[in-house]
């Protein structure tokens, strides 16, 4: 009698992030079907908790869980996680409401501004190091886009299209117009699986997500996914 192959478990942890995952999308969102499809690749069973980011990155430095999933690279997060091949991308900027007129070529032309962004999140290097600037935290993106409206912050910093589709799905059509998304963006981020360094064999499930995706870019998978989510 043959003892039974154990199963592979790949454990995912990451805040609720549309319209990139959540449990309101199709599949909890195209970036999980690419991870999952990935790590299915490789023999995983792939399991996903959605809880605000700040628990999500509190929890997998602890190894709670596998992954703290589309973590932005930032090399203080070297220390508690090694980084996947990225899975896709977001850009970052400001929100602003289009009354006030705000234009901006550089962060230092931005000081005497409060900017609204979520607790725990990283907007850009440049932005993040920027002391100078007036910055107040919000517990996710939702509260700092109502700030705005209200006129509590001057800007909102975080990713575009997730402000947007924020907009789209929480906010009326008249309030949406009040808002535009400045040019320039503060940085185009890639999106990754930050595994664990306390997960087990976390090296080993760095490799297998890595060849997993890849072989699903080579086979055409990937493309597929992104074409049955509208990208």
């Amino acid at each position: 009698m043959t003892a039974q192959a154990e199963v592979k478990t790949f454990s995912l942890i990451t805040g609720p992030w549309y319209p990139y995952i959540g449990d309101k999308l199709k599949n909890q969102g195209w970036t999980m079907e690419v991870a999952k499809a990935a790590l299915e690749s490789q023999g995983y069973v792939v399991t996903l908790r959605l809880v605000p980011w700040q628990r999500a990155m509190a929890e997998s430095k602890l190894g709670s869980a596998d992954a703290l999933f589309l973590s932005y690279y930032v090399k203080e997060r070297e220390q508690w996680y090694v980084f996947s091949d990225a899975l896709g991308q977001a850009r970052a900027g400001f929100f602003a409401l289009k009354s006030r007129h705000i234009r901006f070529k550089t962060l230092q032309d931005l000081k005497g501004f409060t900017m609204g962004l979520t607790r725990g999140a990283a907007v850009s290097p440049e932005f993040d190091s920027a002391t100078f600037l007036k910055k107040e935290e919000t517990a996710d993106d939702l509260g700092s886009i109502r700030k705005l409206l209200k006129g509590r912050i001057d800007l909102f910093a975080g990713p575009e299209l997730v402000g947007k589709h924020l907009m789209k799905v929480e906010l009326m059509v008249a309030q949406q117009e009040k808002v535009e998304f400045l040019e320039p963006a503060l940085a185009t981020h890639n999106l990754y699986a930050a595994i664990s360094k306390k997960a087990d064999n976390y090296q080993q499930k760095l490799r297998d997500f890595n060849i997993g995706l890849k072989t699903i870019k080579k086979n055409g998978q990937y493309k597929k996914i992104l074409k049955s989510h509208g990208f």
